[in-house]
């Protein structure tokens, strides 16, 4: 039998579960390529997105958001599309057929190209409604939401659930993520004003990172192998091979590790890796 990676990730809210093997690793990095949104910018797709929304509104219709695709590479698979329409239902909380287009493109940074802090930044300052550099509970569900609605759809574990049941577990871990920053000694000063982004990086040096583990997933290079790869012929209806090299930091700075699996495999997270968000929030 094969070894088979996997990228496990466990909230604290009903024992929930996603998780990424390695053939769904190797199945979404052939999708960005294909999609080529690893090449774009969070800010370059929210502007593209932009266009499609309802004039003034700043929300985004099913019809427009179908429009939206179109604009995407011509070797895009129709079930490319579906995955991606799949991420804009995780959005439409009211089954409404319309989402937040500051919502969705933050989500959807996930799977485009920028480091783990540029991504986290550009969704604080979009999600600060009235700009006053602090986001509220309601905030911080938004925000941690963004990013969890399209992971979690990702990595499978929405395929065999219905719509409430998604959204039951997309609301439940974004509080729970949500709680986890508010119960930090600095953060719970500004529980009524709001939580700045310094705070969330305090939170993120100091225990985010072993609370939340799934946020280094943000950093697309670290998880996802693309760089380098030719894409398959568009008649062939394989995933493209892809590459499984990785250029490892000191190991010195090695903080913790995620256990992938029985064979011993590991997503290595360094010292870095935590500070640069820090960093960068400052």
């Amino acid at each position: 039998m094969t070894d088979c990676k996997v990228l496990l990730f466990r909230f604290a809210v009903d024992d929930f579960v996603f998780q990424f093997d390695q053939e769904t690793i190797d199945k979404l990095s052939a999708f960005v390529e294909r999609s080529n949104l690893h090449n774009l910018s969070i800010g370059e797709v929210f502007q593209s997105l932009s266009r499609f929304t309802d004039s003034g509104t700043g929300l985004i219709q099913a019809n427009g958001f179908s429009s939206w695709l179109k604009t995407l590479p011509e070797r895009m698979r129709p079930s490319d599309h579906r995955l991606l329409q799949s991420i804009f239902t995780c959005f439409d909380r009211s089954e409404s057929g319309v989402v937040d287009c500051v919502e969705l493109a933050c989500g959807l940074s996930v799977l485009c190209h920028g480091s783990k802090s540029d991504k986290l930044a550009f969704a604080f300052d979009s999600m600060d409604d009235d700009g006053d550099s602090f986001l509220t509970k309601r905030g911080l569900w938004r925000y941690f939401r963004a990013f969890l609605s399209v992971l979690i759809t990702l990595s499978g574990a929405f395929d065999e659930l219905d719509i409430v049941e998604q959204m039951t577990i997309l609301d439940d871990s974004s509080v729970w993520t949500a709680a986890m920053i508010l119960e930090s000694t600095s953060a719970r000063m500004h529980e009524i004003s709001g939580v700045s982004f310094e705070e969330i990086a305090d939170w993120y040096s100091t225990a985010g990172h072993t609370q939340a583990t799934w946020l280094e997933l943000l950093d697309l290079k670290k998880w996802v192998h693309y760089y380098g790869k030719p894409l398959e012929s568009e008649e062939d209806d394989s995933e493209a091979a892809v590459d499984s090299s990785r250029n490892y930091e000191d190991p010195s700075e090695l903080q913790f590790n995620l256990p992938i699996g029985d064979a011993g495999d590991e997503l290595l997270i360094y010292e870095s890796d935590a500070k640069s968000v820090r960093d960068t929030f400052m």
